[in-house]
């Protein structure tokens, strides 16, 4: 089966993101203004919630510095680090250490779990209930009614996106899941974006991370519900990529790469955000909740094999489809690439994957094994936007080639 409407131009459509973007090198400094614009202050007293990394604190100076900034302009600031990818218990333990403080904004320093981590916290700390209350599929079905404490959230890689973002990744302690919880509550009143924090980024994050924004990019692009506006930034984002996606990965010092990567990163997240994603992310959500599969290595080892597998469906069903037209423009912004010369696209992704040394799945230990569970739990949110229904069949094909 696939979308209905052939042309995303007729179609109508909404469109939200973060309240407000500030973007560049070096603005990172301004976190104290801006905060001091956001925070809902009580008296005379302005109090921060301050959420890290467990390390990014420690190997870039411009990370460090926000907290004492925050500080100079008045905020009592209370700081917490996260370990990994968000659980369910971890944001239950931050959320009840942020109510001790009582903050009036909430600042989420770090990739993608970090920000996760924070957008979770700002909703939960306006709304009663237990994180996996809100996780789609998995909880009570309850929903935010309030609106979130303002959140600052400040990414540190170039990937997720997750700083426009309306939803939070939060997985199972014990692994057996891997859920979003979603509102338009959820999305940061300001995202600050300063790809001068991106630079103590070592190479395999930097590649991990650039391959997700990729992959976001070319999904939320191809998606039955893209729409005029996201397929204008999905196409530069994929451009960005192929521009500088390799660059960065060589030399991390290398500033206008991180630039590019940064901004990438920031459209794909406001792509995913009103187009939805597909089968990567499909299946890569169940793949991450059982192995230790770094996100963005996971949907570098997918991408290739659901493009093969999407261009299949859609030609069964509809050569004139829309869509394929749309893989052959990424094509085109990959056609710089001299190894790409006359391949298709799905040829050139695995070419990239292999040039920039990303292993497949089986390195981190999924098997042929776990392939009919990993299907079965792949029918989550984002499979419902790839542009062509994959059968069980199929998926299990497309997981298998990306051992």
């Amino acid at each position: 089966m696939v979308a209905s409407a052939r042309d995303s131009l007729a179609r109508q459509f909404e469109f939200a993101t973060a309240s407000r973007i500030v973007f560049g090198r070096g603005r990172a400094i301004e976190i104290g203004s801006l905060a001091s614009e956001l925070a809902e202050m009580t008296g005379n007293e302005k109090r921060a919630f301050v959420i890290t990394g467990n390390t990014a604190l420690d190997v870039n100076s411009g990370i460090a510095a926000i907290p004492e900034i925050l500080r100079t302009h008045g905020f009592h600031v209370a700081e917490h680090r996260c370990s990994g990818e968000p659980t369910v218990s971890a944001v239950r333990l931050a959320t009840a250490a942020a109510r001790e403080h009582a903050p009036h904004l909430v600042v989420a320093v770090g990739g993608g779990s970090v920000l996760d981590t924070g957008k979770a916290i700002s909703a939960l700390l306006s709304n009663a209930g237990d994180p996996q209350d809100y996780l789609e599929g998995v909880g009570t079905g309850r929903t935010f009614e309030r609106p979130a404490v303002p959140l600052v959230a400040v990414p540190t890689t170039a990937g997720t996106g997750s700083e426009v973002t309306r939803n939070a990744v939060i997985k199972a302690d014990d692994g057996s899941f891997k859920k979003s919880m979603r509102s338009a509550f959820l999305l940061p009143k300001c995202a600050l974006v300063d790809s001068n924090l991106t630079h103590s980024l070592p190479e395999r994050p930097t590649t991990y991370t650039g391959m997700d924004a990729l992959t976001q990019l070319v999904e939320a692009f191809t998606s039955n519900a893209a729409n005029p506006v996201t397929d204008c930034l999905a196409i530069r984002g994929i451009q960005l990529v192929a521009t500088s996606l390799e660059r960065v990965v060589a030399d991390g010092s290398c500033a206008d790469a991180r630039d590019d990567m940064s901004l990438a990163a920031l459209l794909s997240g406001i792509c995913l955000a009103n187009a939805g994603l597909g089968a990567v992310h499909g299946l890569v959500a169940p793949i991450g909740a059982r192995f230790s599969v770094p996100h963005g290595a996971g949907c570098a080892a997918l991408l290739a094999p659901v493009i093969e597998a999407n261009f299949r469906g859609l030609g069964r069903h509809d050569a004139s489809h829309p869509c394929l037209e749309k893989y052959r423009t990424i094509e085109e912004a990959f056609a710089r690439r001299s190894r790409s010369a006359g391949k298709g696209l799905a040829q050139i992704i695995r070419t990239l994957v292999t040039d920039l040394r990303v292993p497949g799945l089986r390195n981190w230990g999924v098997s042929l094994e776990a392939i009919p569970d990993l299907v079965k739990n792949s029918r989550g949110g984002s499979m419902r936007y790839n542009p062509v229904e994959l059968g069980d069949e199929e998926l299990a094909t497309i997981i298998e080639a990306a051992l």
